[in-house]
């Protein structure tokens, strides 16, 4: 079966990734020559363009990738660590819910400041030049590992499924991904990603299909094993997916520009939960058919070829098409997956270049970064990391930054929560998980790889959330015990027109826009 995969999955993937390429490039030339806007705000943005269909395959492209075909059905029947059912449940959720979390932020932002480009443009916005900085490098090192873990996912199908070099894969889809997002931007790029789930998703109604008519269990039925069962790590993932997947969306900005993209706020509300519905199914999907797989035991050396190991019973069959169905799966949510993370990360260094002094950034540039960042990207993806622990480096971290942020929002903490307590919040909430990890470990050095790298455990999670709130409250008190020490004015913060936020500072007639006057104090 090895020499078939190869002469037939190979061309049709190569096939599939093409056919979307020239439909982006195609979508891109019709609007050149119906003479669309194209300046480069809208190249990052497609500000309010993109209906509710649309917008919900989107949603649903930004939220899975060929990922799940992996991460799922590991995380759930693995032999040694696998969460079981309770695990795929809270995984599943956990991926969908987050998205209509951040519709509902993104929202209120959007009213605030409609001109808004990223996440980072509301940390400067609200918190300053330094806050921002600090979550720009947050969301870059996010997104630049979800586009890794994209390559690498990628590259480990063809390298294990097909018995190719990995490096075929990942540089075909990031070259030709390059290509026309380079050429097209965001709104071609949304626009893409609604065929490319369309195809996706009828591809894995066949492959369903095929498992309910030729999947049985033995019988007598076999006992679940623990791994499979109810258990600790099953029981931990109510936490450790909940949190975790919920922080890195609000640091994704490949999840942010579909907030921008969105013509209106109902368009906003219904795409996002119509794509969290498909992302949590086709989620579900995957790791159910790895759970299966572990409970007749056909999963092999590698877990993350349960889902493969289901429909070829643990390489007991021959039905080389159903494999070439569920690669052709991967590769197009692949690509999907790929294009939203790269088109994101250009939007987030050309976000803050545009405003830390180049505000007229010309498209050219813009699109040449789509390329540059790719290049470092790939190098890693080709060391073949695993899939898990690399998101659980990304996990961490934006689970100690993501309240102080949320805070920004609360209007009546505006004349308290600044960006000096935001990033005290931040860095506090990082040290005391990695003491944590310390505690347990016994030295700083394995505590931070326990926790940041090795192990997804719930208390590590829930210091996070705390100590990220308690490292705030702390860097308040302060502030205003200084200020009353040494007599300083409280800051007192009016509620004017969005985007237009005017500082008043004690009884002076002194105004500033609330950016300019937290860029400067921070």
């Amino acid at each position: 079966m090895g020499s078939t995969l190869q002469n037939v999955a190979l061309p049709l993937s190569i096939i599939c990734v093409l056919f979307f390429a020239c439909l982006a490039l195609g979508i891109a030339r019709w609007r050149s020559k119906k003479g669309k806007k194209e300046d480069t705000e809208f190249f990052l943005t497609a500000r309010k363009s993109v209906s509710t269909g649309r917008i919900a395959w989107s949603f649903f492209a930004s939220a899975t990738g060929s990922w799940v075909v992996f991460s799922l059905p590991a995380y759930t029947a693995d032999p040694t660590y696998g969460a079981g059912y309770i695990g795929l449940i809270c995984y599943a959720v956990a991926i969908g819910v987050p998205l209509v979390l951040v519709a509902h932020v993104g929202q209120h932002i959007r009213d605030r400041h409609p001109q808004i480009m990223s996440w980072g443009d509301f940390a400067r916005r609200r918190f300053g030049r330094t806050t921002q900085i600090y979550v720009t490098l947050v969301v870059l090192l996010n997104m630049a590992i979800n586009l890794t873990a994209e390559y690498t996912a990628v590259g480990a199908l063809f390298a294990s499924v097909l018995g190719l070099n990995r490096l075929i894969p990942i540089i075909i889809v990031g070259v030709v991904t390059m290509l026309y997002t380079a050429a097209g931007g965001l709104y071609v790029s949304i626009v893409t990603d609604q065929f490319q789930g369309m195809f996706s998703l009828l591809l894995l109604s066949v492959t369903m299909v095929y498992i309910a008519v030729t999947f049985r269990l033995p019988d007598p039925r076999p006992p679940l094993p623990p791994n499979l069962d109810a258990n600790y790590a099953g029981w931990s993932s109510i936490v450790t997916m909940g949190v975790s997947l919920t922080a890195a969306t609000f640091y994704s900005d490949a999840v942010w520009q579909r907030v921008w993209a969105s013509a209106d706020a109902r368009t906003l509300r219904r795409g996002a939960a119509i794509g969290a519905c498909m992302a949590t199914t086709v989620a579900f999907l995957f790791g159910f058919g790895g759970f299966l797989a572990g409970w007749v035991g056909y999963i092999g050396a590698d877990s993350n070829l349960a889902f493969f190991d289901l429909i070829t019973k643990g390489g007991t069959t021959n039905d080389t098409w159903i494999v070439i169905l569920v690669v052709l799966i991967a590769v197009t949510m692949n690509e999907s997956a790929v294009d939203s993370f790269q088109n994101a990360l250009t939007d987030t260094v050309v976000s803050l270049a545009m405003t830390l002094g180049l505000p007229r950034f010309p498209l050219w540039a813009a699109r040449s970064s789509v390329v540059l960042i790719n290049i470092p990207i790939v190098v890693v993806a080709l060391q073949g990391y695993n899939i898990n622990q690399l998101y659980l480096i990304t996990n961490m971290v934006t689970s100690t930054s993501t309240l102080p942020l949320l805070l920004g929002l609360v209007r009546p903490l505006e004349g308290y929560v600044h960006g000096r307590s935001v990033l005290f919040g931040c860095i506090f909430s990082f040290f005391s998980v990695a003491t944590y990890g310390a505690i347990k470990m016994g030295n700083f050095a394995d505590g931070v790889r326990q926790y940041f790298y090795l192990v997804y455990d719930w208390p590590p999670f829930i210091i996070a959330l705390v100590a990220s709130m308690v490292g705030v409250a702390l860097a308040v008190f302060v502030e205003l015990a200084v200020r009353k020490v040494l007599g300083w004015p409280l800051r007192v913060v009016h509620h004017p027109a969005p985007d237009v936020e005017t500082v008043h500072v004690g009884r002076g007639d002194s105004t500033a826009t609330l950016a300019d006057k937290n860029e400067r104090e921070d």
